[in-house]
């Protein structure tokens, strides 16, 4: 075997710390700085949770907020003539009224409406209605578009949608609504 030159043990050095280099950066340094950047995404997730966060305030505090904003609310109370949550039988009244006008732009046809009296929920003390209603389905579908458009909240209960008896394709529709 012959003996090799300063040239050639360069290159062979070179090559050397070329392959030793790659194989460090391929099966140690990109695993860590993968690792590294999977850790700092986290780390800044954690901390933009962290900063959306806002200081809970002392019972205090909340305290002295609850007692100024009664007292705003019935400045307004007495300002505007008392508050309309009054008179409850006249907001049922106010919105079985704006029921029955969504009926009839819906072309619905009242056969029937019934009070069931009250029923509460965990949110609502709600006054119950059944209707006993007429018509095609697709003027029922604009109807229930008309309900849910409304601003104030309405519940439908029950649901009992039948064929009519007459040959006019009618559908007999029983529904029960919180109001």
């Amino acid at each position: 075997m012959r003996k090799m030159s300063k040239f050639e043990k360069l290159g062979v050095v070179a090559a050397v710390i070329v392959a030793s280099s790659f194989i460090y950066m391929k099966k140690v340094y990109e695993p860590q700085e993968k690792r590294l950047k999977t850790t700092v995404a986290n780390l800044n997730k954690v901390v933009g949770e962290l900063n959306s966060l806002k200081t809970i305030k002392s019972t205090a505090s909340l305290k002295v907020e609850l007692e100024k904003k009664k007292k705003e609310l019935a400045l307004l109370e007495t300002e505007t003539g008392g508050s309309d949550n009054a008179d409850p039988d006249r907001q049922s009244s106010e919105l079985l009224g704006k029921v029955s006008t969504a009926l009839e732009r819906s072309g619905m046809m009242v056969n029937s409406v019934k009070p069931g009296g009250k029923k509460p929920d965990e949110l609502f003390q709600w006054n119950s209605y059944e209707f006993d209603l007429g018509g095609g389905f697709f003027q029922f579908l604009r109807f229930m578009e008309r309900l849910r458009a409304m601003p104030e909240p309405v519940k439908v209960h029950k649901l009992l949608l039948e064929q009519g008896k007459d040959k006019d394709k009618m559908l007999h529709i029983t529904l029960e609504l919180l109001l």
